[in-house]
């Protein structure tokens, strides 16, 4: 029989845990991305009046103009696509 002994079942475990850590981290960065990423993009296509879109709607006219709303969908769109690779780990560290 093939004992390991505790010094290598301690290892195990660890790494194991350290596993599962790093997959539950990028599924939950992954799953606020795409929150965020969702919420740009509604606030966005209905040109939303709250609070926090408007700052970054005035911040963002400078430079874009009329096409601002146009620029957070896209921006969205982006943001989840992103999330969705972060949460499925083909991206990240």
């Amino acid at each position: 029989m093939d004992e390991k002994c505790p010094s290598q079942v301690k290892n195990n475990l660890v790494a194991s845990f350290n596993s599962r850590k790093e997959i539950i981290m990028h599924m939950l960065w992954g799953i606020l991305m795409v929150a965020i990423g969702l919420l740009m993009l509604i606030w966005g296509s209905a040109k939303s009046e709250f609070v926090i879109y408007r700052i970054l709607v005035e911040r963002s006219k400078k430079l874009w103009g009329d096409n601002v709303h146009r620029f957070y969908q896209m921006a969205g769109i982006a943001v989840i696509i992103m999330g969705v690779l972060v949460a499925l780990k083909v991206i990240g560290r």
